[in-house]
């Protein structure tokens, strides 16, 4: 008589126990999600700028992110959202970072040449060095060998300039320099959780793969002994 098989079969572990239809932009797809399914998530399109930052280059930035991590679920969007948010405050305080060494040498540069005494006020600037820094501040690389030019003329180098800006703004730099190194950490830990999570999956699909393994082998066992 044969015997009667009343193994139960076991659900896959990824498989949801509850009715996930209103979070169907979530579950439909088990590796990534899609760029359809990117866009339906609010806290993706949430952007925090400042004036003078752009929502196109936000935008961008926080897409080239997702391609290179991915985003398989809402987890996932929170996290790379998270260090794309660390990022761009990075960006900001090294524009800080900038504006100080260059507004200390400004005051360098005119107090130099003008003899005159370094105040905490705007100190006025001669036009001729507010042409070359602001071009310099703004990016303009056309500027600087004029600018190299006009500060040998004046028995100058950038280095002095450079030193001498870095000890006005120490204590303002270094306290721009501790929290990049907080920014930086939140982004390390983002990402080790990010690793840790996708591991973890990987595990568990090796859990199922053997699950799978052990119950065919049972059944094939159970009719060889019937």
């Amino acid at each position: 008589m044969a015997k009667k098989n009343t193994k139960q079969a076991k659900p896959r572990l990824n498989e949801p126990t509850i009715d996930d239809s209103e979070t169907l932009v979530l579950s439909k797809n088990k590796t990534q999600l899609s760029d359809e399914s990117l866009d339906q998530i609010p806290w993706l399109k949430e952007r925090y700028l400042l004036p003078g930052e752009k929502a196109k280059d936000y935008d961008l930035r926080l897409k080239a992110l997702v391609d290179s991590i991915g985003i398989h679920n809402a987890l996932d969007a929170i996290l790379v959202k998270d260090i794309h948010d660390e990022m761009c405050e990075m960006h900001r305080l090294r524009i800080l970072k900038n504006t100080f060494l260059v507004n200390g040498m400004r005051k360098y540069l005119d107090r130099k040449l003008s003899d005159s005494s370094l105040i905490d006020s705007v100190v006025s600037v001669d036009p001729e060095i507010s042409k070359f820094v602001s071009g310099w501040l703004n990016g303009d690389e056309s500027v600087v060998p004029d600018f190299v030019d006009f500060l040998e003329s004046k028995g100058l180098t950038l280095t002095e300039l450079k030193m001498s800006s870095f000890r006005m703004n120490q204590e303002n730099i270094m306290m721009v320099d501790n929290q990049m190194v907080r920014h930086q950490k939140n982004i390390r830990e983002s990402l080790k959780l990010i690793e840790m999570r996708r591991n973890n999956v990987l595990a568990r699909q090796r859990i199922e793969q053997e699950i799978e393994r052990l119950t065919a082998n049972t059944l094939e066992d159970e009719r060889d002994e019937s």
